[in-house]
């Protein structure tokens, strides 16, 4: 069995420098990402599977102490929706559903996880591949992020595996194979006037465009609603673009390139409507303790 493709990817942790608590109300926080990553090893092998929607997987994931085989399966339908795959795949896990491969026998923690690396990987080779003969993947996934400390490492997990797929898309562009997806057929890729369907081979410079790095951080959005069920979508934003964000009501802005002043202002802004907020509280709990 050869080597086809092979590469690696990283996805950063998050801080949350204010607002911790106070975002997942819909109130304004400010967050960065720290020096702390998520590693991602991908290897594509040529391999005697004839089944065009079929791919057998070996993942290799310290995280949770699994290592073993994952057939991830392309939905062959020609109007492929990521929203409603990713609708179909949620009922399928809350109603413990079968997914007619190795995550029917798992369980817990390991089957949330693998069913996210699952979505991302059949989602996005169903959207721009369609069918992938003779070859398997081996997908190692390592991690210095500590789980459940606050440090987005379920955000760089999902991040680090959109783009490792997003990028062995474009190796295989690199490679003349091509790709086919109809850009009416689905809104997912168009929302807000963007046009995510060009996908580009890479350059001597292996990077990702913006309308790129935008699909990412769109598909690992969605993969975070497995594990956090309504994501503020500040983590994986950070984890995406790999800098500060600042998130309003409504909006999530990306500071590629900031000032302290701005930083300032932002703080002293998110602060003062904190304190309105615990005022408020304040006021509650005197009313509350009038009737008692």
């Amino acid at each position: 069995m050869s080597s086809n493709i092979q590469f690696e990817v990283t996805a950063p942790g998050k801080i949350i420098l204010f607002g911790e608590h106070s975002v997942v109300y819909g109130k304004p926080a400010i967050a960065c990402a720290i020096d702390q990553h998520t590693t991602l090893t991908f290897t594509e092998n040529y391999c005697n599977n004839q089944d065009l929607n079929t791919i057998p997987c070996r993942i290799i994931l310290p995280l949770i102490n699994y290592s073993g085989m994952l057939t991830i399966h392309l939905d062959a339908k020609p109007a492929f929706s990521p929203t409603t795959y990713f609708q179909e795949t949620l009922n399928k896990l809350n109603k413990n559903e079968p997914f007619l491969n190795e995550l029917d026998t798992l369980s817990g923690n390991e089957k949330k996880t693998l069913t996210v690396l699952h979505f991302i990987f059949g989602g996005i080779l169903s959207c721009y591949m369609k069918q992938l003969k003779n070859v398997s993947f081996t997908i190692g996934i390592t991690s210095v992020l500590k789980l459940g400390a606050g440090t987005g490492s379920s955000a760089s997990y999902c991040v680090s595996l959109v783009a490792a797929c997003l990028a062995y898309v474009k190796f295989k562009i690199n490679s003349n194979v091509e790709i086919q997806f109809d850009p009416l057929l689905d809104d997912f890729h168009s929302q807000s006037g963007d046009n995510l369907l060009i996908i580009e081979p890479f350059t001597d410079n292996i990077t990702f465009s913006d309308g790129e790095k935008c699909l990412i951080n769109r598909w690992a959005l969605l993969a975070e609603n497995f594990i956090h069920t309504k994501a503020s979508g500040l983590d994986n934003t950070i984890c995406t673009y790999g800098t500060m964000v600042h998130i309003g009501i409504n909006e999530i802005n990306i500071w590629c390139k900031f000032q302290v002043s701005t930083i300032i202002d932002k703080c002293r802004q998110t602060h003062e409507e904190s304190c309105v907020e615990f005022s408020n509280l304040g006021l509650l709990n005197k009313i509350v303790t009038m009737f008692f």
